[in-house]
């Protein structure tokens, strides 16, 4: 997968998901957007679960960076993923992931029921 032994994908997933969840977005090659997009779909499920084995399965996958898991459990969201021209000179295929705050459709049903 990726054209990578274990332990470099793995040091990939760590970077990626840190700087996606970190920074909001990220530009990246289509192939690791898609990648990333798995990842960060099993780290939402466990941040939407947000018992202590969940928070402790999420920095064991994101390698011990609590400020990073903890903002993921704080802030659920969802990917976004919007392709891009490809990358001058290699001609990669490139896409933007981006990290969306969910809007928590429990507090508009309670808005509207007063209104």
């Amino acid at each position: 997968m990726l054209n990578r032994d274990s332990g470099a994908r793995k040091a990939m997933r760590r970077s990626l998901v840190r700087a996606l969840v970190s920074e909001g977005g990220i530009t990246t090659t289509e192939a690791k957007a898609k990648y990333l997009k798995r990842e960060m779909e099993k780290l939402t499920k466990l941040a939407k679960r947000g018992d202590l084995n969940a928070r402790r399965m999420a920095i064991s996958r994101m390698g011990n960076d609590v400020g990073v898991v903890k903002k993921l459990f704080e802030e659920s969201g969802k990917i976004t993923l919007s392709k891009l021209p490809p990358r001058r000179g290699d001609a990669a295929l490139m896409t933007r992931v981006e990290w969306v705050k969910e809007r928590d459709t429990r507090n508009v049903k309670r808005d509207k029921k007063k209104a």
